[in-house]
């Protein structure tokens, strides 16, 4: 199986969103139940507004890659 490496394109957004959300569920899941206090909906909110910051304002000090198999 051979891996590309590139870097993101205007067409991996929502690639690049979907991962960063999955990533942030993953992450929950690995919590104890009393760390889970928060409205996780807004948390989720937050976190897909800055992703897509990120993307929309990436340059030299901001470089986004893409895997692929």
């Amino acid at each position: 199986m051979e891996v590309t490496i590139r870097r993101a394109v205007d067409s991996d957004e929502e690639i690049f969103i979907d991962f960063v959300l999955k990533l942030s569920e993953y992450n929950r899941t690995n919590h104890n139940n009393e760390c889970k206090y928060d409205n996780y909906e807004f948390v989720i909110n937050s976190i897909q507004r800055k992703a897509y910051e990120t993307f929309d304002n990436r340059n030299e000090d901001i470089i986004i890659f893409i895997a692929e198999l």
